[in-house]
């Protein structure tokens, strides 16, 4: 990695943009809803981690709703 950040630096830098909004993004999520799961079964769980996302983006969404004043 240090290598490829010395000889294209352009390269790296995107690369790594990507991978620190997705953790910023994780860091977010998981801050606010917590990382655990309550259900025990593993459907349940797949369910339940998809409602907080869910949770997670309409959050997102209003929050942007009410800055920037849309009707």
């Amino acid at each position: 990695m240090v290598l490829h950040r010395r000889r294209r630096p352009a390269s790296f830098g995107r690369r790594y943009h990507g991978r620190s909004n997705a953790e910023a993004t994780n860091s977010s999520f998981k801050r606010r809803l917590g990382s655990d799961l309550r259900s025990r079964k593993w459907w349940n769980q797949r369910r339940e981690a998809a409602l907080k996302v869910v949770a997670y983006n309409l959050r997102l969404l209003v929050r942007f709703h009410v800055r920037h004043g849309g009707s």
